[in-house]
């Protein structure tokens, strides 16, 4: 990827594509979540992201500054950019859903409760049991986790990778 200079335009997009991702990883729950919700979410990462490098583009401006990198511009005595303009960009409000709640019923696959052919009784009464436990809770919460991944663990490839995970009950 090329570097972004200071007086490039902010990139609109974060990088994280939340549908495409629920897509790949949970395609099941994709029709259970609204289009509106995961727009929020894809702005919310978007807005962190551009925010992210607006704060690399004022560290490489600041850092220019203070080992003379920028012909013609000195510093003040305070240590002020003498162009506040030199780094293009507005931060953006970080707003938005960090999770999607779908409805338990809605996750739990049809054959929860279908007999097995070994251990009928127990294995009935789990079923129920475990069905019943799972509803307890009438939500699922669906948020997106980042997993920082080292390169011996990943092909040798290095970053991060993104993954859907399923909460069941309340998150706090």
């Amino acid at each position: 990827m090329a570097r972004l200079r200071s007086q490039d335009a902010l990139p609109e997009h974060g990088g994280l594509d939340i549908a495409p991702l629920l897509a790949a990883q949970v395609p099941e729950l994709l029709p259970l979540i609204p289009a509106d919700q995961i727009e929020a979410m894809q702005k919310l990462y978007d807005a962190d992201a551009s925010n992210k490098e607006l704060d690399r583009r004022h560290a490489q401006r600041r850092s220019d500054l203070a080992s003379g990198r920028v012909p013609g511009v000195l510093v003040d005595e305070a240590g002020e950019d003498p162009d506040p303009n030199a780094v293009k960009g507005h931060y953006k409000a970080v707003q938005g859903p960090l999770s999607f709640e779908v409805q338990t019923a809605d996750v739990l696959s049809d054959d929860i409760l279908q007999e097995q052919p070994k251990n009928k009784a127990a294995e009935a009464a789990f079923r129920s049991w475990m069905r019943d436990e799972l509803l307890k809770h009438p939500t699922v919460n669906v948020s997106i986790d980042i997993a920082y991944v080292a390169a011996y663990l990943n092909n040798g490839s290095t970053g991060t990778t993104n993954e859907a995970v399923l909460h069941w009950g309340s998150r706090a």
